[in-house]
């Protein structure tokens, strides 16, 4: 990987082979699955510690495995009972007895609700990442910093893509950069706006990147952690209030902003909401069409004017019946 190698799970378990082989199965249907091969090798060990035997998955190794540890956060929990669900359902495939915990055990989590950023609060934002200081540890930073921050809400690009990113990768003349190995191990073109491609190349010119497009001090690429720290400050900075920690709002809250005023900007050029969701969906490289969906509602939240002209478009679909509307 470019950014965080991913090395391959090493099993050594009663399970051990089936485990390859589930693990082989999913990539080859185009899933990563490195968390959950992670998650899979502490079972590996785990079941070994049980003196199972590798035949059956038995309730009584799952129902010890899923059990929440002491100070183990909710997510945790859940992606550890979503990864032997799904080892246990491979499992009955081919005829072997599994057990797989029914769905809606474990702790619930708290669905975080996506913070749409007003368009003066990306200005303020903007604002605040150019008044950032030079920090001799940190010499690129007041470079790369705000350089990230609008290609992440000119594009709707993941952080990880964006860190990710490689001079290669970015074709200033045509106006446009590379996803390699995204989400779902796919890759694609993004189209750049022309003010973001000239500022790209202004940034290009002063920080001359050879290797990583967005370098920490060392050349190579940035972390994702170090940009969510920056955030918080360029938050603080702008003078947007942050919830604290699971609040938000996020980094990741920059893609959903993008998609949001897309999708606004659309509408209001005439083009047909379920058109537009198609061709926002293949830019942001999404799998499934009912994924992008989810912004026609915080669109709406924001924008009410969005369901004004839809409704002027389509209100002639279901006719007024004697001659008013129905309670």
């Amino acid at each position: 990987m470019r950014v965080k190698a991913n090395k391959p799970p090493v099993f050594s378990g009663p399970f051990a082979e089936k485990l390859y082989a589930f693990i082989a199965h999913k990539q080859a249907l185009g899933y990563k699955y490195y968390t959950v091969a992670e998650s899979l090798t502490m079972f590996d060990a785990f079941s070994e510690s049980l003196g199972a035997d590798g035949g059956e998955l038995t309730k009584e190794i799952v129902v010890a495995w899923i059990e929440k540890r002491p100070d183990e956060k909710p997510q945790t929990q859940i992606r550890r009972i979503s990864s032997i669900r799904e080892f246990a359902r491979y499992l009955n495939s081919f005829g072997i007895i599994a057990y797989s915990p029914p769905n809606g055990i474990g702790a619930r989590v708290q669905k975080y609700t996506p913070y749409i950023f007003t368009h003066a609060e990306v200005s303020k934002i903007f604002a605040a990442t150019d008044r950032q200081r030079v920090f001799p540890q940190y010499p690129h930073s007041h470079l790369t910093t705000p350089a990230i921050i609008r290609l992440l809400y000119g594009t709707g690009i993941r952080i990880s893509e964006a860190l990710a990113l490689r001079v290669n990768d970015v074709n200033l003349e045509d106006g446009h950069i590379k996803v390699i190995d995204s989400k779902f191990s796919k890759d694609r073109l993004v189209p750049l706006s022309r003010s973001l491609t000239e500022y790209l190349r202004g940034y290009v010119g002063r920080i001359k990147p050879t290797g990583a497009f967005f370098p920490n001090r060392d050349g190579g690429h940035l972390s994702a952690n170090g940009m969510y720290a920056r955030f918080r400050r360029i938050l603080l900075d702008s003078g947007i209030s942050h919830g604290g920690r699971g609040c938000g709002p996020r980094l990741h809250d920059l893609r959903h902003t993008f998609s949001a005023h897309t999708i606004a900007h659309m509408v209001a050029q005439g083009l047909d909401l379920y058109v537009a969701l198609p061709i926002l969906a293949a830019y942001l490289g999404h799998e499934k069409i009912s994924t992008t969906n989810q912004y026609v509602r915080l669109t709406a939240e924001v924008f009410p004017e969005v369901i004004s002209i839809m409704e002027q478009k389509t209100g002639f679909v279901f006719p007024v019946i004697g001659g008013r509307d129905e309670e």
